[in-house]
């Protein structure tokens, strides 16, 4: 099975962060900026233009607005229906954070109507309820989000086999986690550089992971390039 791990155009918390070097006034479910939606569109048009560039035969997404904003016009050009998952999203999950304290607590995320408003063929998944919202995924403590990887990873293998060529639409920190898990390194923390909307490729092959390619964003010119 060869995995692609690709991550979401930047989002409007990115951008706030590269601006300011600061979290403040971020919100929960962030969507993607004017820049986010270019790399979006443009990863989309390059899969359009060169099926190689992304030759992927099932996509996996999850349910932040960042990433269906993503997936949406990149599902559209592989002329795939994207599927839905409740444990790809990033590490933490949605969280508000208390203004003075830094305290975070759960945060829920779309409602089903709002998924498909942004991504039509989005297929939900068993665990969120027609009519329903996300709950957000909230996570209180960082071994629940390498325990999530670990287990995407053993799901995907184990439900595709070898053979299939998988893509996931996921996040910067849940995707170092997935890398880290696939290559046995345990906690990854920032090793690797994901670019926003980047494609990273590994390959599962006779019960092991490798690593073939990270962080590929030919589709990008230079300026449109960020972390």
């Amino acid at each position: 099975m060869d995995l692609f791990v690709i991550r979401h155009g930047q989002s409007e918390n990115n951008k706030l962060y590269a601006e300011t070097g600061s979290r403040a006034g971020r919100t929960p479910d962030s969507e993607l900026s004017e820049l986010g939606h270019e790399q979006a569109r443009r990863l989309a048009e390059a899969v359009r233009e060169d099926r190689s560039h992304l030759d992927v035969e099932v996509l996996h997404t999850a349910l932040t607005h960042r990433c269906l904003q993503t997936v949406a016009p990149l599902a559209d050009a592989l002329g795939l229906e994207p599927i839905g998952r409740t444990d790809l999203g990033e590490v933490g999950g949605l969280y508000a954070a208390h203004p003075a304290t830094g305290v975070r607590r759960p945060y829920p995320g779309l409602s089903t109507q709002e998924m498909h408003d942004i991504a039509p063929s989005l297929t939900l998944p068993a665990d969120v309820e027609q009519g329903s919202e996300w709950d957000g995924g909230f996570e209180e403590e960082h071994a629940e989000a390498q325990r999530r990887a670990a287990a995407v990873l053993d799901d995907l293998a184990s439900r595709h086999g070898d053979r299939t060529k998988i893509g996931i639409l996921t996040h910067q920190h849940f995707g170092q986690l997935l890398i880290g898990a696939a290559v046995g390194i345990g906690e990854a923390g920032r090793k690797f550089e994901l670019s926003n909307s980047s494609v990273t490729a590994l390959r599962h092959e006779d019960g092991e992971w490798r690593v073939l390619w990270v962080n590929r964003v030919r589709h990008l010119d230079s300026d449109q390039i960020n972390a």
